[in-house]
């Protein structure tokens, strides 16, 4: 009996190490993630976003969620709402409270679905003004693909694969065994304090008023990273070949127009005043464009 009860507890105790042993990789991630602040909500994000410590997420899509928090404790007048194109609008260029909804969209249907939740919070109230640059590839494009609802749970849920995803950073280089392990912390990259995994190592993050701060912009490597912008600038021909949305085969869909229409109609029903408008092209790129051969 004794040695029965005795081969049970080894057997167990032997499933109970071998679950140990394969639970460590998703272990080892939660432990990697909570020490970039990449475990909690985006409203609890939100409030620890200060003039010296920014966030900006390397597993979560928080562009829409976060923006919209720091909307609700700034109660703004001025909204700039778009794409990345907006980010660089801040509060400094501006007298009356601002705030950036940026970042949150990729097609006019996302703006379309962005601007009902700007509307419906409460803060909206005291907008005023909404500055929102469209991107003209927007008007291309057939398909209506959108990331969803806003504030979808799912979002920010730790599944299998964002807890294994620092074992990619490790493979890829991007952190260091000791890191992975938790033994080291990941320093920031830039100037300031910076949380969640693209902020630290990109020295970049989302600011209390929900624009960008660029940390790239202040770390030696922006020699090399501008260097192959402006050599990609110098080449137009080749760039609109390779890079769909510049194509000059492309026609403007009537349905993306009328969103277009539905969109700025949401904010005129509230008695907001939009100014919206096409970023210019530089003309060397407009150029390109016109002499394509597609």
């Amino acid at each position: 009996m004794n040695s029965e009860k005795h081969h049970h507890i080894k057997y167990l105790l032997i499933v109970f190490a071998a679950g140990l042993l394969g639970s460590l990789p998703w272990l080892f991630g939660w432990l990697t993630l909570s020490g970039l602040g990449e475990i909690d909500s985006p409203a609890e994000l939100a409030k620890r976003i200060t003039p010296t410590h920014f966030y900006d997420s390397g597993i979560h899509d928080y562009y829409r969620e976060i923006p919209l928090s720091l909307m609700r404790s700034r109660q703004p007048e001025v909204l700039a709402f778009g794409s990345s194109r907006s980010l660089d609008f801040n509060q400094a260029f501006f007298t009356a409270p601002f705030s950036c909804i940026c970042r949150s969209m990729n097609s006019i249907d996302e703006a379309y679905v962005m601007a009902q939740s700007v509307l419906r919070e409460p803060a909206a109230k005291k907008v005023k003004l909404v500055l929102f640059p469209l991107d003209f590839w927007w008007f291309f494009r057939a398909d209506t693909k959108s990331r969803g609802e806003v504030d979808d749970p799912a979002i920010s849920r730790l599944t299998a694969v964002k807890l294994l995803t620092p074992f990619t950073w490790w493979k890829e280089d991007k952190i260091s065994l000791l890191q992975l392990l938790g033994v080291q912390s990941i320093p920031n990259a830039g100037p300031v304090n910076v949380s969640g995994f693209n902020g630290r190592t990109g020295g970049s993050g989302i600011t209390p008023d929900g624009s960008l701060f660029y940390g790239i912009r202040y770390r030696p490597e922006s020699v090399e990273y501008y260097r192959e912008i402006a050599e990609g600038v110098a080449k137009p021909a080749n760039y609109i070949m390779t890079v769909e949305r510049y194509g000059p085969d492309q026609k403007v869909n009537p349905q993306k127009i009328v969103m277009l229409q539905k969109t700025l109609q949401l904010f005129a029903d509230k008695g907001i005043h939009v100014i919206s408008f096409l970023a210019p092209l530089m003309p060397e790129f407009y150029q390109a464009i016109t002499d394509s051969p597609r």
